[in-house]
């Protein structure tokens, strides 16, 4: 099992765009956990780079503005949402994890 990301804006087309890419590749590569990260425009910094960092939580609906992500499993259930900020972080079920402070430090 393996894992796959994309990145994209809050609007259309280019949220639609990453969403449908993702579709598209479910249906050739089975068995592969796909996260969405949808990244804010702005960002401020890091208020406490030296806390510890917790994982996300998971949610059924999109929230509303980014930042947000979205996965996938590798076993075809609906997509999840959840919201991301400094210090958090999101483990997927193959073993890797992402670190949004580093995500989060790349945008700015």
């Amino acid at each position: 099992m393996s894992a796959s990301r994309c990145v994209f804006f809050n609007k259309d087309p280019d949220r639609s765009n990453a969403i449908n890419k993702v579709n598209y590749c479910q249906r050739f590569w089975t068995r592969i956990e796909y996260l969405g990260i949808c990244i804010p425009e702005t960002t401020r910094r890091n208020p406490n780079p030296a806390q510890a960092s917790t994982a996300v939580v998971q949610q059924n609906n999109r929230p509303n503005q980014p930042p947000y992500g979205i996965y996938w499993d590798a076993n075809d259930n609906p997509p999840v949402y959840f919201t991301y900020t400094w210090n958090n972080h999101f483990n997927f079920a193959c073993g890797w994890r992402i670190d949004f402070n580093i995500v989060l430090n790349e945008i700015l």
